[in-house]
């Protein structure tokens, strides 16, 4: 295509497109598309696709697949984005983002979504993410919550930790899982609406659920349920606030 890759002689080349690949120096890249890699000079990327990589300039080892993947990355290192605008706003290094939408970021000015070392796999998953690192989403709209900046947490399943933002260190497998928990650490809910509305009056933390329903309504501390409807609590009482309880057992 026009201007593709015609401002350098790099080695080892595919550049296919319209302005692909127009300044890269180095070697082993591949450019396919309008704009693809537009701006790299470094070797060892690979960006599949209209405007993919189209912002990489010192950046190596990326692969970027589909329109628009990878968009906003300038300096990051190390990182995939696989699916239409996966990871399109975001900048950090040594991400993996899978899937329509994934990782695609909140920002929308520089430093855009600064994250680095997340893993989302799904359509939307991790959709809104801004600074979080070291974050796993899998499943659709999984910890999709906006301006996600926090660490180190786990989300498997239809919509698990769908609003969490700051929270840290919070595991959630299953549908709905912990879906209204925004702030709290140290939660670990597994089963479909487990903890389903832990977090949407007090930031609960340090509370272990596990069983289909069971600690749906809980909003204290330091309880421990598991099995079926264990510690389901209910809608009066600011939502079910004690804290330090153990219940284990079908409806316990």
């Amino acid at each position: 295509g026009n201007y593709a890759g015609d401002d350098n002689s790099p080695t080892n080349a595919v550049i296919i497109g319209y302005r692909a690949g127009r300044v890269i120096n180095g070697e082993n890249t591949v450019a396919v598309g309008y704009d693809a890699l537009k701006a790299a000079t470094e070797s060892d990327n690979t960006a599949v696709g209209a405007y993919a990589l189209q912002a990489l300039v010192d950046g190596t080892n990326n692969t970027a697949l589909g329109i628009a993947a990878g968009y906003r990355i300038d300096k990051g290192d190390n990182s995939t984005f696989l699916g239409y605008y996966a990871g399109y706003n975001a900048t950090g290094s040594r991400n993996t983002f899978v899937g329509m939408e994934a990782g695609k970021g909140t920002t929308s000015s520089a430093p855009y979504s600064s994250g680095q070392q997340n893993i989302a796999i799904g359509y939307q998953a991790f959709y809104r993410f801004s600074t979080g690192g070291s974050n796993v989403a899998i499943g659709m709209q999984a910890l999709s919550a906006n301006n996600v900046s926090g660490h180190k947490n786990i989300a498997i399943g239809l919509s698990p930790a769908f609003s969490l933002t700051s929270g840290t260190d919070n595991i959630a497998i299953g549908s709905n899982a912990l879906a209204y928990t925004t702030t709290a650490t140290d939660n670990i809910a597994i089963g479909q609406y487990t903890s389903h509305r832990t977090g949407q009056y007090n930031a609960a933390s340090h509370v272990i659920t596990m069983g289909k329903f069971s600690g749906y309504y809980n909003q204290g501390n330091n309880n421990i349920f598991m099995g079926y409807y264990s510690g389901h609590g209910n809608s009066a009482n600011a939502h079910s606030p004690g804290v330090n309880n153990v219940g284990i057992g079908y409806q316990s």
